[in-house]
């Protein structure tokens, strides 16, 4: 078990501190097929407003608990809302009108 502050060497050579991947409870804006079949086993899912069961989704719970509603056992993700906002650059600028941008969240 790896602890707080140990520095160690992965296959690739990155030092264990530096993260390669972002931490579990990230949400990030996401324009692939954010279907579920497709993104769950990825690790990540589709910020719906969905509750979720404490037992199933351990280290999720541990990092955001009831901050979105729940008791008893069940949680809720955040409800996304993307409306006014552009994930990159301002409203002023062209951009294609084909893209939807889901928010996900990482679980694992």
């Amino acid at each position: 078990m790896k602890t707080p502050g140990a520095a160690t060497i992965n296959a690739s050579g990155i030092p264990g501190l530096i993260r390669t991947e972002p931490p579990v409870g990230s949400i990030v804006a996401f324009a692939g097929d954010a279907t579920k079949n497709t993104i769950e086993s990825s690790g990540w899912m589709v910020c719906d407003g969905r509750a979720l069961n404490v037992e199933q989704y351990p280290v999720l719970f541990a990092v955001i608990g009831y901050r979105f509603g729940g008791s008893d056992g069940q949680f809720h993700i955040p409800q996304a809302d993307v409306a006014n906002i552009s994930p990159v650059g301002d409203a002023t600028e062209t951009r294609p009108t084909n893209i939807t941008i889901s928010q996900l969240i990482r679980f694992v």
